[in-house]
């Protein structure tokens, strides 16, 4: 298996407010376009702004939705062009690579949700990504193995982590995320990504 991250490309040249509504419906909107297994954080965005109902987007933005590579991607992609996201908005471009492996990185959505023990977390999390790759690939994977440290910093805005274990399940978990079902939470970058894009994200409203 190998897994590829999505770029999606927006410009906004007014104010767009995301809220949890708007979040809510990415994910309808992902389901309706033909993706199966997926996990998206959105938006990345230089211009952005907080308040109580949401945070406000201005100019050049993207979504980033990893998914496993399939052969129907060929024609999914080209969809995500010709959609009206949000009923009016429509990517101005797609970027595609393949996503690298990583064993070590940062958790950067619902990071509050990833609280508690450590060991109880970690193992629920291993037991999510076992159930995933059973529905996905029908089969057990060669290794069941898999811990996660998360490293909390008052200096980091998100949580670092540490991948140990299966690399199928950990792949696996760089590509659909920590979660068990498709969607936005538990969404993962490498260091490298990490680094590139930490201040496009939107911290805290996820």
């Amino acid at each position: 298996m190998f897994g590829v991250n999505i770029n999606i490309e927006f410009y906004f040249k007014f104010p767009f407010l995301l809220d949890s509504r708007r979040l809510q419906n990415l994910k309808f909107t992902f389901d309706k376009i033909g993706f199966e297994y997926y996990n998206f954080f959105g938006f990345f965005a230089k211009k952005k702004f907080r308040s109580e109902n949401g945070c406000y987007i201005l100019g050049k933005s993207f979504i980033s939705i990893k998914t496993l590579y399939c052969e129907k991607l060929s024609s999914t992609i080209p969809r995500l062009l010709n959609y009206n996201f949000f009923g009016k908005e429509r990517p101005q471009n797609v970027f595609v690579k393949k996503i690298e492996q990583f064993y070590e990185g940062y958790l950067i959505s619902q990071v509050k949700q990833y609280s508690g023990n450590q060991i109880i977390m970690s193992e629920s999390i291993r037991k999510k990504l076992i159930e995933k790759y059973r529905r996905i690939f029908n089969k057990e994977p060669d290794n069941n193995s898999f811990l996660i440290i998360f490293r909390e910093s008052k200096k980091e805005k998100f949580k670092k982590i540490y991948l140990y274990g299966s690399s199928e399940l950990i792949y696996l978990a760089n590509i659909l995320g920590l979660d068990s079902d498709s969607g936005f939470s538990g969404y993962i970058m490498g260091n490298q990504d990490f680094r590139k894009n930490n201040r496009y994200i939107m911290e805290g409203f996820f």
